[in-house]
């Protein structure tokens, strides 16, 4: 109410339309406004993205309010105080709803879709409750198909990430370029080089955040208007691109199976067949977790028909259906196999969608018996007789595939 007093002094006082101005402020509130999502999140998270308790937390009305309406006035000699920071009984509760608003904003808004990239990268990983990095993470999927991401890659053991220090130093061109470009002092052929200078850097995800960063508030500064800036604009969705391939690198080893298994749904909706073929396979072998058995099998059967070739050698549709028919065998709980059963109904192609564990055994059974039909020794094989896995690339800034082997996350739990 305080706010709202001011704001009819200062609308007196100026002979600015009060009513106007609120009519506004309403409805971009309605709009979840994501400076508002941004502000809150960052004033609820410390440098470790721990959980704040105090905290100068501001709705979506307010904040525009403060910010957009009457902070064009400061200019006249207005002046208003930030929000007064408060205790937050529930933090972890506060930050998973700024979240969803946060995920709400238009991506086709560069300005938007670069500060929702960071925040869930950021928080996918470092976040302490479980409930707010599976939420991220699955954000990033979304994210992650509209950049055509490619696959999750964390830097390889024999790379350095690029300290604070570096990172500024191929920053700072970067900002200097776009700002004499704009002033005509420069040229586009200026800022594609500076820019190329961070492509040039291994970044892991904390100097991946930093530099998407900075680069959308130079992409909000000098708007959309300048094809000049073009190059600006292409390394800010190169960075959102390694955010997303960093994040999930990171997330695929979270200490919560349910991160994992949505982290690993996320791999598979950006990349595809490839990322099922090589990145699920493998964890389906290696980790034991229920959950994240259910969330590989389920992603396999949404993905459609398998290929009788696969693009990875030994993983193709022969070795998929022994591998979910050995899962009736091998795995004690019967909602994993339930969900391998569903996949089975959906990807052999033998009209069978029984749920009963017989009616797979005979089909297996006369499979097996069929002459050229594929052996099952591999769907009864020890889980540690995997097929190996293919090449990998670890160049930073590329949609190369890796197979990540980042170790685990190490965020809490509530």
């Amino acid at each position: 109410m305080a706010l709202l007093r001011r704001a009819a002094e200062v609308a007196r006082t100026i002979g600015t339309p009060l009513g106007r101005s609120l009519v506004l402020a309403g409805s971009l509130s309605a709009c979840h406004v994501v400076e508002a999502k941004v502000h809150n999140l960052d004033q609820l998270h410390d440098g470790d993205s721990n959980h704040r308790y105090v905290a100068a937390i501001e709705g979506d009305f307010e904040f525009v309010l403060r910010h957009k309406i009457l902070g064009a006035f400061q200019g006249a000699g207005a002046h208003f105080a930030d929000a007064s920071a408060e205790k937050v009984e529930a933090p972890a509760d506060l930050c998973l709803e700024n979240l969803i608003g946060l995920e709400d904003g238009d991506p086709r808004d560069p300005v938007v879709a670069g500060r929702q990239v960071e925040w869930f990268a950021r928080l996918a990983v470092e976040d302490p409750w479980q409930l707010s990095r599976e939420r991220c993470v699955l954000a990033l999927a979304a994210a992650g198909r509209r950049l055509s991401a490619g696959m999750p890659a964390g830097l390889g053991a024999d790379q350095t990430p690029a300290d604070a220090q570096a990172l500024g130093d191929k920053l700072t061109p970067i900002v200097q370029a776009a700002r004499e470009l704009l002033e005509r002092k420069r040229t586009r052929a200026d800022l594609e080089t500076a820019c190329d200078g961070v492509r040039a850097l291994e970044l892991d995800l904390a100097g991946a955040r930093r530099a998407l960063r900075v680069v959308t508030e130079l992409v909000d500064v000098v708007g959309g208007r300048d094809p000049d800036m073009e190059p600006l604009f292409a390394l800010d969705l190169d960075l959102q691109r390694l955010c997303v391939r960093r994040a999930l690198a990171l997330a695929i080893d979270d200490r919560v199976p349910s991160v994992r298994a949505a982290a690993l749904a996320s791999t598979a909706e950006i990349g595809g067949r490839l990322s099922i073929d090589t990145v699920l396979f493998d964890r389906l072998r290696k980790d034991p977790e229920p959950e994240v058995a259910i969330a590989i099998v389920d992603a396999l059967a949404r993905a459609g028909d398998l290929p009788t070739e696969s693009t990875v050698a030994g993983r193709g549709r022969d070795v998929w259906l022994e591998t979910l028919y050995g899962m009736l065998e091998r795995r004690p709980e019967s909602d994993v196999r339930v969900h391998a059963m569903m996949a089975l109904g959906r990807l052999s192609g033998s009209g069978i969608t029984s749920l009963r564990e017989e009616d797979w055994q005979a089909w297996w059974n006369a499979r097996s018996a069929t002459p050229g039909a594929s052996p099952n020794s591999s769907a009864t094989s020890s889980s540690s007789k995997t097929t190996p896995s293919p090449a990998v690339a670890t160049s930073p800034n590329t949609a190369s595939v890796q197979t990540p082997s980042a170790s685990p996350s190490s965020a809490p739990t509530h």
